[in-house]
């Protein structure tokens, strides 16, 4: 796993690609990093990840990148200090839920809500930060807006 993230860390754009899908498919079932405790590895894993989901122009790379994020933040450690706005701004983009974005690609913004899941589930003070920056009223209103459109549509099958 150390020559991934070490290329993911290094090349920090599409050319990572190949390291990416083997971090993704290799980690799938991991809940704990220690090799990430050496010097910053784990801050420049996640700012790397970043780097390459904010400037991508590759869907699958987006996708591999929330995957990525959603399998780290299984674990606790520095999650506080790792998510930053700009990951949740990213996040919340991704997601759709930005207030009268259209809704992005379905399977990037099921794994941003993945990924959301876990960081909020494992970290408190990332989910007061979403109380606070609308993430959590996004969340309200795509729930009750799929409410009112399931209710719409068994109204008419009856």
């Amino acid at each position: 796993m150390m020559k991934e993230i070490d290329d993911i860390i290094a090349t920090q754009g599409d050319k990572c690609s190949d390291s990416l899908k083997k971090f993704v498919k290799n980690e799938s079932q991991s809940f704990s990093f220690p090799e990430l405790d050496k010097g910053n590895k784990r801050k420049d894993l996640w700012g790397a990840l970043y780097h390459i989901a904010k400037t991508t122009q590759v869907k699958e790379h987006l996708k591999n990148c929330l995957i990525a994020i959603r399998i780290l933040s299984r674990e606790k450690q520095e999650l506080s200090g790792l998510v930053t706005e700009e990951w949740l701004s990213l996040i919340k983009e991704t997601s759709g839920l930005d207030q009268g974005q259209q809704m992005p690609d379905t399977a990037i913004a099921t794994e941003a809500q993945k990924s959301l899941c876990n960081i909020v589930f494992n970290c408190q003070s990332i989910a007061n930060r979403c109380c606070q920056n609308g993430i959590l009223q996004s969340i309200k209103e795509r729930i009750k807006k799929e409410y009112v459109s399931q209710s719409a549509v068994h109204v008419t099958i009856i």
